[in-house]
C-alpha cells in the first residue's frame, strides 16, 4: 500500500495489541471444576456466544442470567464451581493482559504519522475493554469499537459494516490487523487492505510497508 493512500489503521486488540499473561480460563476452569475439557469448553462458549454481543453481561456469563432460559445457572453454576469464587476470579481476568512487546512504540510512531486509529475487538466489558481503560489506550485511538457494545462480533460482516459506517472509513484506504485468518477474509471480502499478525515483529514489518 502505497504510504500516501493509507488514512487508518484497524487493529484487533487481543493477541495483537494485548497479550494474556495470565493462565487461560479454560485452564483455570477445568481445574476449579474437574470437569472434562471438552465440556467445559462447550459450556464456556455457549455462554460467550451471548457475552460477546452484550446479550448477557459478564457477571452473567460466569454467575447466571436468570432472565434468560437456558442460561441460568452461568459457567459457574453448569460447571459446579462455587460463586465464592468469583471474585478471585475476576481479579485474575482484570490482570490478565500486557500490552504487546512492541505495541506502545508502533502506535506512538503511527500517531505522529498522522494515520487515525481504531481498536475492533470480539470482547466483554471485564476482559478487552477494561485493559483499553487500564492501559489509556484512548491516546491513541480515534475510537474503539467492543462486540459486546455493538451487538454484533467479528468475523460476521454486520461487525464490520458497523464499524465502517460509523467511521466513515474507506476499507480501500485501509489496514486491517488480526490474528485470526477467519477476520482477515471477511475484511478482505470488504476491501480491506489486511496484515495477518504474527508476533512482535510484525510491528516492524507493517511500519516497514507503511
Amino acid at each position: 500500500m502505497e504510504n500516501n493512500s493509507l488514512e487508518a489503521i484497524v487493529l484487533d486488540a487481543d493477541n495483537v495489541v494485548l497479550k494474556k499473561i495470565s493462565p487461560p480460563i479454560i485452564e483455570w476452569l477445568v481445574e476449579k471444576s474437574n470437569k472434562p475439557l471438552d465440556k467445559v469448553k462447550s459450556i464456556r462458549k455457549k455462554y460467550w456466544a451471548l457475552t460477546k454481543i452484550g446479550e448477557i453481561t459478564g457477571e452473567e456469563n460466569w454467575l447466571g442470567a436468570k432472565y434468560k432460559e437456558g442460561y441460568e445457572q452461568g459457567v459457574f453454576g453448569e460447571l459446579g464451581i462455587s460463586s465464592n469464587k468469583y471474585l478471585e476470579f475476576m481479579d485474575m481476568i482484570k490482570s490478565s493482559y500486557k500490552l504487546y512487546g512492541g505495541c506502545l512504540d508502533f502506535l506512538k510512531k503511527l500517531k505522529i504519522m498522522g494515520i487515525d486509529l481504531y481498536l475492533f475487538s470480539n470482547s466483554s466489558f471485564e476482559t478487552i475493554e477494561h485493559a483499553y481503560i487500564k492501559f489509556r489506550l484512548n491516546k491513541y485511538f480515534k475510537d474503539a469499537f467492543f462486540s459486546h457494545k455493538m451487538g454484533v462480533a467479528k468475523p460476521s460482516k454486520e461487525s464490520f459494516d458497523f464499524l465502517i459506517n460509523k467511521t466513515e472509513l474507506l476499507p480501500e484506504n485501509s489496514l486491517f490487523i488480526d490474528d485470526k485468518e477467519k477476520n482477515i477474509n471477511v475484511a478482505k471480502e470488504l476491501g480491506f487492505n489486511t496484515y495477518l499478525f504474527k508476533n512482535k515483529d510484525d510491528f516492524k514489518k507493517i511500519l516497514g510497508k507503511l
